[in-house]
């Protein structure tokens, strides 16, 4: 599956021009329309800011109605450059400043945190992607950063690196991103190949996210001169709002070590629940626009996120994001696996040598030992079940004093982590990726 991508800014101040790719010549307003006409994608994604509603002159009342009126004068520009519009869609994006409307009649100006422009591009690009390519083999990446403001084209690139890194643990992807000489008004305007190249797996959005504070399930923050919103209980020392039902999910966590560590027996043993964790998320993303308040002061209108994402709230769609790729491969929770299952994890992380060499030679061990296993529960370390992170990651969650080991009545080898010690591996898995912070 192909996707083309890019961030705009204004287009209704972009004017035609003569665009060169790949040695053919095209007449449009934007670069943009010519990769979509050269590349033939099988989706289009355009990213723009909410604040680009000061161009355009629409009533709204709430933040709804905006991004409802900003949505039908972006679908009349796309068709005017000749673009698809039943494959396009469009991301409006939070934004923060201040801003003219077109007949600088008023000034409307956006509070709240820059960052959630990540996080909420972050959150809907891994929802397009689980509705999308959960059942392709590869996908093709177009990036166009051409158009857009400053930091739009830089966020969304790191965005796109760190998906597409989850994404080639079981697809293969390619990444492209585009790039247009400068504007002018006589000339030829080349479209660069900026980048070209398959994705390796890759973790980067997850160590160092990981830590004590978001085991407790807070990522959302109040903005400081408001009182807590009645869906909301504060923790007393942090002063951070949480929601309630996510205070227990630590075992999330857990499986996101997991998963980019290479724990076979704890992808499996922690696996979470797909309709509830995507539940979860979309419970957040609505609780933030529900609390975007519009209000108008004079000749001014001011549109508020009176809540604001935790940069760590993207582990939870990660989180979504892996569930989706591994449920592809047939993996999902079990409490006792087989050694077949094992090696069948194993198998996934062939891309990643490092991993897959880990994983083989504890599976060998434990294949040579096959003899020593009735249809009794054994466990391999009786007297000494201290366990360490070192210890916990050279084995890939492995360790001896965590599991416990058994023949069924065929002679198939099981194992499963000993059942109380559970939240003692959840803890270790999380601690593997807080060290080095």
């Amino acid at each position: 599956m192909k996707f083309l991508i890019s961030c705009w800014g204004d287009p209704s101040a972009w004017r035609e021009t003569l665009y060169l790719f790949e040695d053919r010549e095209y007449r449009s307003k934007s670069s943009t329309s010519v990769l979509s006409d050269h590349l033939k994608p099988d989706s289009i994604l355009i990213i723009v800011l909410d604040s680009l509603i000061a161009n355009y002159d629409c009533n709204f009342e709430n933040y709804d109605d905006l991004k409802n009126s900003l949505e039908k004068e972006l679908r009349t520009v796309i068709e005017d450059f000749g673009m698809d519009t039943e494959i396009s869609r469009i991301l409006i994006a939070p934004s923060v400043g201040s801003y003219t409307t077109r007949k600088g009649k008023m000034k409307i100006t956006f509070l709240g945190n820059l960052s959630d422009f990540y996080n909420h591009v972050f959150s809907s690009l891994v929802d397009i992607f689980m509705r999308s390519v959960m059942e392709k083999e590869s996908l093709e990446i177009h990036f166009d950063v051409t158009h857009g403001i400053n930091f739009m084209p830089v966020l969304t690139y790191r965005i796109l690196k760190e998906i597409t890194g989850i994404l080639a643990l079981t697809k293969k992807v390619k990444f492209h991103v585009y790039n247009s000489d400068p504007y002018i008004k006589e000339g030829r305007l080349k479209i660069h190949i900026v980048e070209k190249k398959d994705v390796a797996p890759s973790f980067s959005a997850i160590h160092g996210n990981i830590n004590s504070q978001l085991r407790n399930g807070k990522f959302l923050k109040l903005r400081d001169r408001h009182e807590k919103g009645e869906e909301f209980s504060r923790d007393r020392r942090s002063k951070t709002p949480m929601l309630e039902d996510m205070r227990k999910k630590s075992e999330i966590f857990a499986f996101i070590s997991a998963v980019s560590n290479g724990f076979p027996l704890a992808i499996y043993s922690f696996f979470p629940e797909e309709e509830e964790l995507r539940n979860n998320i979309l419970n957040v993303i609505e609780m933030i626009g529900k609390y975007t308040s519009i209000h108008r002061e004079k000749n001014e209108i001011v549109v508020e996120r009176v809540i604001n994402w935790d940069e760590r709230f993207i582990l939870f769609p990660s989180a979504l994001l892996m569930v989706g790729i591994l449920k592809g491969k047939n993996v999902g929770r079990k409490e006792v696996i087989t050694l077949e299952e094992l090696e069948k994890i194993r198998d996934i992380y062939h891309p990643i040598s490092s991993i897959n060499s880990l994983i083989s030679r504890d599976l060998k061990e434990f294949e040579e030992r096959k003899e020593e296993f009735d249809t009794s529960w054994k466990d391999l370390n009786e007297f000494d079940e201290r366990v360490d992170i070192r210890t916990f990651l050279a084995h890939s969650g492995l360790a001896y004093g965590l599991i416990e080991l058994k023949k069924d009545d065929g002679g198939a080898l099981l194992m499963r982590y000993k059942p109380n010690r559970r939240e003692k591996i959840a803890q270790l898995c999380i601690n593997v990726c807080e060290v080095g912070e």
